[in-house]
């Protein structure tokens, strides 16, 4: 049983977002200047900062070593992703050359065998490529009729994510204040399936980094019931919030329709390109749940964000 405090009209400081400011927007340009896929190839000399594509292959001793070859692999000069001395030897090249590229490797360095040994890399460079200028072309590369418009939809963007920070972070201190002025309990079994739930979160986030979740805790030196100890106030918060949502949604009559539902599930085939009936394929083994859960979840910040100040 729940003991809801006032949830309406509560005066928190809701703060102004900020719009974004010009070195926002000059740390975005560069950003996407910076990004080696727009990058354009040149015919004149490689320089630093300029990226390279070359195939490698590491000699100690004249005999090849493993871990040493590579192909099509894409460097940028200066940018120090290979031991030192590497790159400089590349600056002054051009597609088509064969470079011997004479290093050695730090005492330091992780390989046991390599520590102090000179190598020899035999590089092929096939091509060079280098940062485009910040102009009308660039903008026009990335969908953008031009620099000034390309400028405006950054800003814009940036804008619009303050917003959203603000929003969220408004929302988290009205629930916060809400919860701890409320008695929303919660159960082992409800704690238990909020622990399943993280722990299939990070499962999912591990396999992206190649690496398993009893992997992470055995290199960690840890145990799945110490992990589900450090969740606990997570675990827990989330409960509290979960519940809060859905007891203000059923008091305010926030459930989410049918409408709303199709509406979601119609903004998934524009967003992807897939059709209606895969989205709803996707959705029918018990994932419309989920579906629903996030619908309420939304409208229940947006009426918390609207009725306090």
């Amino acid at each position: 049983m729940a003991n809801l405090s006032e949830y309406k009209g509560l005066k928190l400081g809701k703060e102004v977002a900020p719009k974004a400011t010009e070195e926002e927007v000059n740390k975005e340009l560069t950003r996407l200047q910076n990004n080696p896929k727009a990058y354009a190839a040149k015919d004149d000399v490689a320089s630093i900062g300029d990226v390279v594509t070359i195939d490698f292959e590491g000699f100690v001793d004249g005999v090849a070593f493993e871990g040493g070859k590579g192909e099509n692999y894409d460097l940028t000069l200066g940018s120090g992703t290979f031991i030192p001395g590497f790159e400089d030897q590349l600056v002054g090249h051009k597609a088509g050359e064969d470079v011997d590229v004479n290093v050695t490797f730090p005492e330091n360095y992780q390989a046991e065998n390599l520590k102090g040994k000179k190598a020899l890399f035999k590089c092929k460079v096939h091509q060079v490529k280098s940062k485009p200028a910040l102009d009308d072309a660039f903008a026009q590369k990335v969908g953008i009729a031009s620099l000034k418009a390309l400028r405006e939809e950054i800003e814009r963007e940036i804008s619009m994510r303050h917003e959203d920070e603000a929003f969220n972070a408004y929302v988290e201190k009205v629930s916060e204040n809400i919860i701890s002025n409320s008695n929303i309990e919660v159960s082992n079994e409800e704690l238990n399936a909020k622990y399943d739930e993280m722990i299939r979160y990070y499962d999912a986030e591990f396999a992206r980094q190649g690496i398993t979740l009893e992997k992470y805790l055995e290199i960690s030196g840890s145990s799945l019931d110490a992990f589900k100890e450090t969740m606990k106030p997570q675990a827990s918060k989330s409960v509290q919030i979960d519940k809060l949502f859905t007891l203000i949604g059923e008091k305010e009559n926030l459930i989410p329709t049918e409408e709303d539902i199709n509406n979601r599930l119609n903004a998934y085939t524009t967003m992807y390109n897939i059709p209606l009936e895969k989205v709803k394929e996707f959705f029918a083994d018990g994932k419309m749940e989920d579906l629903k859960k996030d619908l309420l979840q939304n409208k229940v910040a947006k009426f918390l964000f609207e009725n306090n100040n």
